[in-house]
């Protein structure tokens, strides 16, 4: 368990610290909105404790709402923040415990068991690709990508290949998960008064379309982009049909954590490609090991999902990793320093981490086996030859 600490002195982490006293938690502390948001982009935390006093308190809050963190806030009296850190410690504890006896029991069910992971089968049976005449005639490819572990890195993944697929002249329209997450609302800036915003969840659920020339661009990419004062439990799954059908050329959805709900089980359904994005943390595996599971069985079944390692390590010895785990990935994408995601995420203008000269090339030689693949490189070459020869004139 991590928590991370926002207070106005290295004597009162000690304190609380030292006070509680737990042996199973790993303790930070920051003072720096700026340096949280650095580490948030690559990290997470379970729990947040956060003096009221500190300096950009409501920045500090606003952040740790868009990233989830749970946070316990206090006005200076240790006494009764200590009591309140240990019980919310308590729980999360507890249920983490809870969540390994039901990893090991299920595990050991599954091993004593003729037939294995039966009802997962069944799960898989009941979400085969459904024969609707709305799809018939779909002239695009759907490509969505899915975390095994929360935060491990979908929308890096999502944005910066959709980014790669642009640079090539290829149409391309990114779309958020249409429940849950307004993350590119804010990464992206979107909240500013002066950028005109098209909710295309909104004209679906009124007009049962969207006008694709409305939705915003950035570097050649369309953006579907979910605002706050939309609720999702007003997206239905006809909503989702429509919206795939109504698209054409390349189409990538960020789904990120959240893929049960019935309304992304149909983007999954026709789904071309699957990105399944894995951060190369071993409890992390182990703890969303069914996650893998389910994965693995729609690939068994014919579904085209790739495993993507995201913040790969090269002090990991590969070789060992995928035979430990049965992973062999698509794509490799190595460990970038946080600065790098900051200023990518947190700028005043939103800029797409490939664009960038320290990193771009490293990052766009990871992507490049699939955008070839979705890109032929004929066309490439024909595009570059009349560039050429546009410049000779």
């Amino acid at each position: 368990m991590k928590i991370v600490c926002l207070l106005n002195s290295r004597p009162s982490f000690e304190r609380i610290k030292n006070a509680i006293h737990e042996t199973n938690v790993e303790w930070q502390l920051e003072t720096s909105i700026k340096i949280l948001r650095s580490t948030l982009a690559t990290d997470y935390f379970e729990l947040a404790i956060v003096d009221q006093s500190i300096e950009d308190f409501e920045n500090f809050i606003e952040l740790l709402e868009l990233k989830q963190v749970k946070m316990l806030i206090f006005r200076g009296v240790y006494d009764d923040i200590i009591q309140d850190a240990k019980r919310k410690i308590c729980e999360i504890l507890k249920d983490e415990e809870e969540e390994e006896r039901r990893y090991l029991k299920d595990r050991k069910e599954s091993e004593d068991s003729q037939e294995p992971f039966k009802v997962m089968v069944k799960e898989v049976v009941k979400t085969e690709r459904i024969e609707v005449p709305v799809y018939h005639n779909i002239a695009n490819r759907v490509i969505s990508v899915i975390n095994l572990s929360e935060r491990a890195g979908s929308s890096f993944v999502a944005t910066n290949l959709a980014r790669v697929l642009s640079k090539r002249e290829k149409k391309v329209t990114l779309f958020e998960s249409p429940i849950g997450t307004i993350d590119y609302y804010y990464t992206m800036g979107f909240y500013d008064d002066e950028k005109s915003f098209y909710s295309y969840r909104r004209s679906m659920k009124e007009k049962g379309r969207i006008d694709h020339d409305y939705l915003p661009q950035m570097n050649g990419i369309h953006l579907g982009v979910n605002e706050p004062e939309f609720k999702s439990e007003e997206w239905e799954d006809k909503d989702t049909l429509r919206l795939i059908a109504s698209q054409s050329g390349l189409t990538i959805f960020d789904i990120g954590w959240n893929y049960k709900s019935p309304v992304i089980k149909e983007i999954i359904n026709v789904s071309n490609i699957i990105l399944f994005v894995i951060d190369p943390v071993t409890i992390q595996i182990v703890r969303n090991e069914n996650r893998l599971i389910e994965f693995d069985h729609l690939k068994e079944q014919g579904v085209d999902v790739r495993y993507v390692f995201n913040r790969w390590d090269e002090s990991i010895k590969q070789e060992l990793f995928e035979e430990a785990f049965g992973l062999s990935p698509s794509l490799i994408i190595p460990f970038i320093e946080p600065n790098f995601i900051y200023n990518m995420y947190y700028r005043p203008k939103f800029k797409f981490l490939i664009d960038e000269p320290n990193v771009g090339s490293k990052l766009e030689d990871c992507f490049n086996s699939i955008a070839q693949e979705l890109v032929p490189g004929e066309n490439i070459q024909q595009k570059k030859k009349k560039k050429i020869f546009a410049f000779k004139r």
